[in-house]
């Protein structure tokens, strides 16, 4: 907690990236559901946008980085909670994530 109390640049910047990527991502979901794009009665159609927005969270978690990856991690063990292709996806979390950037 200190050490981002002493660098409130640092703790906005964070904030400001991890809300536009989550962002972007929750505006595709609404645009998606708003649009009919994962209509309930045809299962090819919802699956294929499924499919496309579980891979746009993996990345979405890879690129805001370790934290986030391991939310996605525990995201992949509740299957009550999320489409089987997202947990399928956030499945992988759990050993083909790229090396992070320490800097």
């Amino acid at each position: 907690l200190h050490y981002f109390l002493g660098r409130p640049l640092v703790l906005a910047r964070r904030f400001v990236t991890s809300s536009a990527v989550l962002g972007k991502f929750a505006g595709d979901i609404y645009i998606d559901a708003k649009t009919g794009r994962r209509p309930e009665d045809d299962p090819a159609t919802r699956d294929a946008t499924d499919d496309k927005r579980a891979e746009q969270l993996f990345q979405a978690l890879v690129r805001l980085g370790p934290t986030y990856v391991k939310l996605g991690q525990v995201l992949a063990s509740r299957q009550d909670l999320l489409p089987a292709p997202y947990v399928a996806r956030l499945l992988k979390l759990q050993d083909s994530v790229p090396p992070f950037d320490d800097g």
